[in-house]
């Protein structure tokens, strides 16, 4: 320890202001008094911010060679420590280190050191969602005889506003301001700011098409009291731009049918958010999209699909369906979630209705059809229906060798016949090469015959319809 000659002595500790040891400081307006014969050795003495600085008063009596020592950094055998020589010693509340008097009075030595610590409290701001419930928790150093107290405003959606650590349920933003009156006098407050965040938006589970070639939405419902309502996005004409078609309260089902929608047409990405009961929106979901299926005939009957791949899950497996009417579609092949088309090379003639289906993995619980209460699982997505309906010279043309059509050219009679049984009763139309219809008649028997003798010269077509499509023959009258 070095001993200087008396002076006056600036501390500087950072973050405190520059105070002079040795007389009071001259914007002091409170100080913490101790004195020093009423502390023991080692003692913690405790500064704070309600105070300018503390006091220190020297031990009673008469002392002789009396000076302080003063170290800043809790080592009295540092060269940081000085030696002063005031009658009363001054320091900054916020000083932090070793306060020694010594003093001889005859043949006896006074000498005690003390602890001083600026008293603090610690606390980190929190963050939750609405309504969610957060724990509050402040630190304190002290730890003298005696408990602080504690008082946290506002206390709005405190569990206790007069303790160091209570719960808080929140609805807004909020900034609390919590004191603690410790017991040797000092008061000290901290600020601790709560902030909303927005909830997580549920993923969506599938988007796929109804009956009505309509989109339909559906998601997982989250267990929460903090949920308002659903908010769904629809792409725009611009990638990537997304516009709120909808709303769905949390007390409703989560489905959302897009009515707007037309899946014949195209294709269509979509998100959603959710909404806090605090009035907070999520960040949107990872999109999902509907598949679009398109059609075209090839050579010899032969149906080629094409359709825009399912987006939002990985897709191991397309399901190919296929079926003379709407209700009756059956599994007709399957394809890897790579490809995107498919070619049907045994599709029955007439009336043909197609559709593609892929399975999740994840099953999503949602209302049975028609919205009704009931719950059920839903893992599957399908496109829109594609369908081919024959109408005149569309129509499928089954094979023309069931029916003959004889003499050819014919002059006043021509003759009709054919060994299936199911060519009789069928209609036949008799059309100019214009496809204008000049005589409709019914076939009574697989062999018949027809007057043709008004007739002009020229050529002609006769447009057998059966049940899976038509029978085309064409001639000539002389």
């Amino acid at each position: 320890m070095k001993t200087k000659t008396f002076k006056t002595i600036l501390i500087t500790i950072p973050g405190i202001m520059l105070l002079a040891i040795g007389s009071r400081p001259a914007n002091a307006q409170e100080y913490l008094t101790v004195y020093m014969d009423s502390v023991s050795y080692n003692d913690t003495i405790y500064g704070c911010d309600t105070y300018d600085s503390v006091k220190f008063v020297p031990n009673a009596g008469t002392v002789t060679s009396k000076f302080w020592i003063v170290c800043e950094f809790l080592n009295s055998h540092s060269l940081d420590c000085d030696t002063i020589f005031p009658d009363t010693l001054y320091l900054p509340s916020g000083f932090n280190g070793l306060v020694s008097y010594q003093g001889y009075e005859g043949m006896n030595y006074y000498g005690s050191w003390v602890h001083v610590k600026p008293l603090s409290l610690l606390g980190e701001d929190k963050t939750t969602i609405c309504r969610g419930t957060i724990q509050l928790n402040v630190y304190t150093c002290y730890s003298g005889s005696g408990n602080p107290t504690y008082n946290w405003i506002p206390t709005t959606g405190l569990s206790n506003p007069d303790i160091p650590n209570p719960t808080a349920i929140v609805t807004d933003n909020i900034e609390y301001t919590i004191t603690m009156n410790a017991p040797n006098g000092c008061i000290i407050s901290k600020d601790i700011s709560v902030t909303l965040q927005p909830l997580i938006s549920p993923p969506i589970c599938l988007v796929s098409v109804d009956s009505t070639n309509q989109n339909i939405i559906y998601w997982e419902k989250p267990v929460s009291e903090s949920v308002d309502s659903f908010y769904i996005y629809k792409e725009t004409n611009v990638t990537d731009v997304y516009k709120k078609i909808g709303a769905v309260s949390y007390s409703d089902h989560n489905v959302f049918l897009d009515t707007a929608s037309n899946a014949q047409i195209q294709s269509n990405k979509y998100e959603i958010s959710v909404k806090d009961s605090c009035g907070y929106e999520s960040a949107r979901s990872t999109p999902h999209k509907t598949m679009h299926l398109t059609l075209n005939q090839g050579l010899n009957n032969v149906w080629n699909l094409i359709w825009e791949p399912y987006i939002g899950i990985p897709v191991s497996t397309y399901y190919i369906y296929r079926g003379i009417t709407p209700k009756n579609l059956e599994l007709i092949g399957t394809t890897s979630g790579s490809n995107a088309q498919y070619s049907d090379l045994s599709a029955p003639v007439g009336h043909v209705h197609y559709q593609i289906e892929i399975v999740s993995p994840v099953e999503c619980n949602v209302p049975d059809a028609g919205f009704k209460s009931t719950a059920i699982s839903v893992n599957t997505s399908r496109s829109n229906m594609v369908s081919f309906t024959p109408s005149r010279f569309d129509e499928i043309i089954v094979s023309p060798e069931l029916f003959s059509v004889y003499p050819n050219p014919a002059k006043e009679i021509l003759y009709l016949e054919s060994n299936q049984k199911y060519i009789a009763e069928a209609r036949i139309e008799l059309c100019n090469m214009l496809g204008r219809v000049i005589q409709e008649v019914t076939l009574k028997s697989s062999n018949t015959q027809m007057d043709i003798s008004d007739l002009e010269g020229g050529f002609y077509i006769l447009r057998i319809k059966i049940d899976n499509g038509i029978i085309i023959k064409k001639f000539t009258k002389e």
